[in-house]
């Protein structure tokens, strides 16, 4: 009787902590522990060394997005999912990113993944009534190692009739690419410093 008392114990408290990695995913805000001192430790370096950061290189963003919980690592939130961004006023996403993810950006760029829609044509008009521009044609993503093609990013700007601040570098995964039924793409948001009308 006692041996068989100790197996039933043991078996709710896996039940539990599989209940609660679930909880974790799903709600990124329900931080344990160690992922609220990864936070802490990494906004005290971003203040204290010079250039520390999230620098990914656009390989790495692809892969981002190739990732089982496309943004995550592990069970920790790197780029937070948003949905309907483009009808949020870019000033608001900042504060969006920061909260949801475990690095939060002490710069003036900021990552977001992306659900896609059925619909082949996106409304980019925010709440202010601006709306967001494609500036250019689709841009190939190679990997470093090789020079193959794994993703096209699109270039757009904010707001479209006027010299701007705000751009976004929206990565796509290839058709051919069968992750791409994820149905998810990736935001870099970038804030310059003054207006510009020239962007790479």
């Amino acid at each position: 009787m006692n041996q068989v008392s100790t197996v039933n114990l043991a078996f709710p408290r896996s039940i539990y902590r599989r209940k609660q990695d679930m909880e974790t995913r799903i709600y990124p805000m329900n931080l344990l522990p160690i992922e609220n001192e990864f936070t802490e430790i990494a906004l005290s370096l971003q203040q204290a060394v010079p250039g520390y950061g999230f620098c990914p290189t656009e390989e790495v963003l692809i892969n981002y997005l190739k990732s089982e919980v496309p943004g995550w690592r592990g069970s920790f939130c790197i780029i937070p999912t948003l949905d309907n961004i483009y009808k949020i006023n870019p000033w608001e996403l900042p504060a969006k990113f920061n909260e949801k993810s475990i690095i939060p950006s002490n710069d003036q760029e900021w990552w977001f993944i992306c659900p896609q829609t059925q619909s082949k044509r996106i409304s980019r008009k925010t709440r202010c009534g601006s709306s967001w521009k494609i500036s250019s044609d689709h841009k190939d993503v190679k990997a470093g190692k090789d020079s193959k093609k794994i993703g096209y990013k699109k270039i757009l700007v904010f707001p479209s009739d006027a010299p701007t601040t705000w751009v976004i570098h929206e990565y796509h995964l290839l058709d051919s690419d069968v992750l791409n039924l994820s149905l998810f793409y990736l935001l870099q948001l970038v804030r310059f410093a003054r207006c510009t009308n020239s962007i790479v």
